[in-house]
């Protein structure tokens, strides 16, 4: 595994951002039916969980968290015990996820380590022992409408989240991208072409001004084909 410890920076003011999503040879995370657990096979998956078992933290989006619940736990691989699991942290700005359904408590509330939810509606505040509820109604631009997750970061930063990894949807991997805040990616691709015009990374960027990787190493997990990349030039925020 990548020694993430070498690229942590307390200069950064933020976790160290990784990307992780397994993807068709046409780029697709999922077909057009939001379909996506059979694009990887066996052995990426115990790659999956090996890699976040290297972060502090796994991220997802709302919309990828509401479709099947999603636990984002370290399995498949042995771990020392469930205090050592990563963070669940859901990106949630459009308060999606309400926490005082029985169903979703009882799913958030299940194991020891805790769950970051990022919303605007609310003070933050622990709702349990598991359960912390991050506000970010005053981080959003005025212009935008948009969270400035520069100022996220920040907090979750002092909630000792030292390595965040950030496993989809498509659209919540774009706006990372867009705010530059992504210092790693761990890419999967499987051997299919599904075609499609859903769950896939849009930017609208120009070869010009495309985002730019270093290849660090290239292995095969089964019949998929891993790439693990770095930001040629991981830049502190300039944004204040």
């Amino acid at each position: 595994m990548l020694p993430l410890s070498s690229y942590c920076s307390p200069k950064m003011h933020r976790p160290l951002v990784g990307l992780k999503w397994a993807q068709t040879i046409d780029g697709q995370m999922a077909d057009d039916q939001n379909r996506s657990k059979w694009i990887s096979g066996n052995e990426e998956l115990i790659y999956t969980h090996q890699t976040r078992s290297q972060y502090d933290g796994v991220c997802v989006g709302a919309s990828t968290f509401l479709a099947d619940l999603s636990k984002l736990t370290v399995r498949n691989i042995p771990i020392a015990n469930d205090f050592t699991q990563p963070i669940r942290v859901i990106f949630d700005p459009r308060n999606r996820v309400d926490y005082e359904d029985k169903k979703l408590s009882n799913v958030l509330n299940e194991s020891v380590r805790p769950s970051i939810i990022m919303q605007t509606r609310s003070s933050s505040y622990s709702k349990s022992s598991q359960l912390f509820v991050l506000n970010i109604k005053e981080s959003l631009e005025k212009d935008l409408g948009m969270v400035r997750l520069h100022q996220c970061f920040e907090n979750i930063f002092h909630r000792q989240l030292r390595a965040l990894m950030i496993e989809g949807g498509a659209k919540t991997i774009a706006l990372f991208l867009e705010k530059n805040l992504v210092d790693m990616a761990h890419i999967s691709i499987a051997p299919m072409i599904t075609g499609g015009k859903k769950n896939r990374i849009y930017l609208n960027k120009l070869l010009s001004d495309a985002y730019q990787f270093n290849f660090i190493r290239q292995f095969n997990k089964g019949a998929d084909t891993v790439v693990e990349l770095v930001r040629q030039q991981k830049e502190e925020y300039s944004e204040r």
